[in-house]
């Protein structure tokens, strides 16, 4: 069985990481790769191997930390040692775009196979996307796209005109709006008013709010404006049923978003079409659930009042500074 390695930082991965993995598939029937990871790389090891992992599921990786073995980047010898003792054996063949490919492939006693040196093919530097990754969105696949688009969610409790916001800022912008999943299955509904809502409503409307989040980030960009988001969902589910899920909270509660905009809770309350939007205490309990969730999350949270045009200059300003 032919086996072939390709090594690399991957920061991030790009397509041109990816043309070089898909030629090793190719020609072997086994391919190792190595992320090499030191203490100023800010992408962890984990995510980077599970970029690769998506890219080529078939591919074994190992992760080799140089500061903990003390490996400098031209030490061509030393890394071959370390890629011995990471892989178990020595490849066939190294695939590289890069000159320190043959002299590399020599102390491992492998043939080396050069691919794309002048990036004819995928005019790609890692540097370059590095630098400035929302500006090389196109560079990178997919899945590791996806990392990069500023998620901008819109929060508040019902009837704050968090849709409307959530249209008018990403109409401002030429941005992909996310929309509220949970209206969508509601409003399909015979007679919502009379139906009978169990946890499994409020689990699939979250999951499919976080896949309609996680596609969506997979080809907008550079900015993602989400109506809403799955831990809403939760809340809801609390209302509804009167008791909540501390597995789903807990989950909804690790995704990651880079911009909270809270829409205010004096915007006047109005009844929709459904018929169950909560107003008086029960609306006052979620904005106060909404605000310390998303104050406690990484990314800055914005309170937006006034009316509308004033809500969208506010929060058309605090994307442009999230960008700069």
């Amino acid at each position: 069985m032919t086996h072939g390695l390709v090594i690399g930082k991957f920061l991030p991965l790009h397509r041109g990481h990816v043309h070089l993995l898909e030629a090793a598939a190719a020609e072997c029937e086994r391919v190792s790769v190595i992320v090499c990871d030191a203490g100023w790389h800010d992408l962890s090891p984990e995510l980077r191997g599970k970029w690769i992992g998506e890219s080529l599921p078939s591919a074994h990786v190992a992760v080799v930390d140089q500061d903990a073995v003390g490996l400098g980047d031209d030490d061509s010898e030393g890394w071959a040692s370390a890629t011995r003792k990471a892989l178990g054996s020595a490849p066939d063949v190294v695939f590289s775009s890069e000159d320190y490919g043959p002299v590399f492939s020599h102390y491992l006693g492998a043939r080396h196979v050069m691919v794309d040196r002048n990036r004819e093919n995928v005019p790609i530097r890692a540097a370059d996307v590095r630098a400035d990754p929302l500006a090389n969105l196109d560079a990178m696949p997919p899945h590791v796209r996806s990392h990069f688009v500023k998620r901008v969610c819109v929060i508040g409790a019902e009837s704050t005109g968090k849709s409307t916001l959530a249209t008018d800022l990403a109409e401002n912008l030429d941005a992909v709006v996310v929309p509220e999943f949970g209206r969508f299955y509601t409003e399909a509904m015979p007679d919502p008013s009379r139906y009978r809502w169990g946890s499994d409503d409020f689990s699939a409307i979250a999951r499919t709010q976080a896949s309609f989040e996680d596609d969506a980030a997979r080809w907008s960009g550079p900015v993602l404006v989400c109506d809403t988001n799955p831990f809403v969902t939760s809340v809801f589910r609390e209302a509804y049923l009167g008791v909540a899920n501390p597995a789903l909270s807990e989950w909804t509660r690790r995704r990651r978003y880079d911009l909270f905009l809270l829409c205010d809770l004096r915007t006047p309350f109005e009844q929709d079409g459904t018929g169950l939007r909560h107003n008086g205490v029960i609306r006052e309990r979620m904005q106060k659930d909404y605000t310390a969730y998303a104050a406690a999350q990484a990314g800055p949270l914005v309170t937006l009042q006034g009316d509308r045009q004033t809500r969208l200059r506010a929060a058309t300003s605090a994307v442009l500074d999230l960008l700069r």
